[in-house]
């Protein structure tokens, strides 16, 4: 395994050799610090005309003791942009790295005969944010690892809920993909985004933005709803949506209930005053379970899903949750 490195600041020092900072350093490669490991290191850009050039390779942390490489000779002068190959880094550069200064860990790729593979991603700064609570909010305690969901929210046993994390992402795929194929209860008949896709989605399961809520049965995902504003307009900000599905083998239990009422915190946490949906006029027991908690039919969409069998009405419900309007005359 090699390691790239991009040059960014390139300074010449009095001795006549160069300095150059790269895209990485000790958070990721801790070992010439640590214990003064040495590499082979290469130019890994396209060839230029040759003049010899001495370098020492420093990362990026503002760190004395970050420095990669010294006295690495290279064909020609480093310029920002230019490409640092790190020889013999796979043994144990990745499994000691970290996330100092909040620089995330670099990606792996496999590379054979001119094809390339991602192994693992770049950490980004949502995952570096993965494990953050915020105060007061009604799932803070449950984003831990072994806590348990607010009191007051009656769950089937052997049932879980929580925000979704990246690790639910496969199940919640067969999950959702199950509900779709029935094809009679929600829009989506095939799930067609990645898991690459939701793995990313459940980084934030809980902002001021949206709520992304599981059910799980031991690790089996069996429920979820999403919740979320409809847009950043000033004048619809206060609006959410939703969509929810449960398993078939779960229906009946009060996951709908419990997935329900945490949607409702969220809203009421983050100031939502209307929430919205749109339900099929034969799903009954969707429909009931809505008007439980107070929403009420608003009109009805003719034609407004265009299923693989033909056309379907949509009822449109809402629930107002804001200040009721001050009536005139009063």
């Amino acid at each position: 395994m090699v390691t790239l490195y991009r040059i960014g600041t390139v300074k010449p020092s009095p001795d006549g050799r160069w300095v150059v900072a790269v895209d990485g350093g000790m958070s990721d490669n801790i070992r010439p610090m640590l214990y003064g490991a040495r590499y082979t290191v290469a130019s890994a850009g396209p060839p230029r005309p040759p003049a010899p050039a001495v370098v020492d390779v420093v990362g990026r942390h503002c760190e004395s003791g970050d420095v990669l490489a010294r006295e690495v000779k290279l064909p020609h002068e480093p310029r920002s942009g230019d490409l640092l190959a790190f020889a013999a880094t796979g043994a144990y550069t990745y499994s000691m790295a970290g996330t100092y200064n909040r620089v995330g860990r670099p990606a792996v790729v496999g590379a054979r005969d001119g094809a390339s593979r991602p192994w693992l991603r770049r950490e980004d700064a949502d995952d570096l944010d993965r494990l953050e609570v915020e105060e007061a909010d009604a799932f803070s305690a449950a984003s831990g690892a072994g806590a348990s969901v607010r009191t007051d929210v009656e769950l089937p046993a052997g049932i879980e809920l929580r925000p979704a994390r990246p690790g639910d992402a496969r199940s919640f795929v067969e999950a959702f993909g199950a509900v779709a194929a029935e094809r009679r209860f929600i829009q989506t008949e095939r799930v067609t985004r990645s898991l690459g896709f939701y793995r990313r989605r459940f980084r934030r399961p809980w902002d001021e933005r949206a709520a992304h809520l599981v059910a799980l049965d031991g690790d089996r995902v069996v429920g979820s709803l999403s919740i979320e504003r409809r847009s950043a307009h000033p004048a619809t900000d206060h609006v959410a949506t939703f969509g929810m599905f449960v398993a078939a083998s779960h229906r009946g239990r009060g996951i709908g209930v419990a997935l329900m009422r945490e949607a409702l915190a969220w809203a009421g946490r983050f100031g939502v005053e209307r929430i919205e949906l749109t339900v099929y006029p034969h799903n009954d027991a969707a429909r009931g379970l809505y008007r439980r908690f107070g929403f009420v039919e608003e009109g009805r969409l003719v034609r407004h899903a265009k299923k693989s069998y033909g056309y379907e009405d949509e009822i449109l419900m809402a629930l107002w949750l804001g200040p009721e309007p001050e009536q005139e005359g009063a």
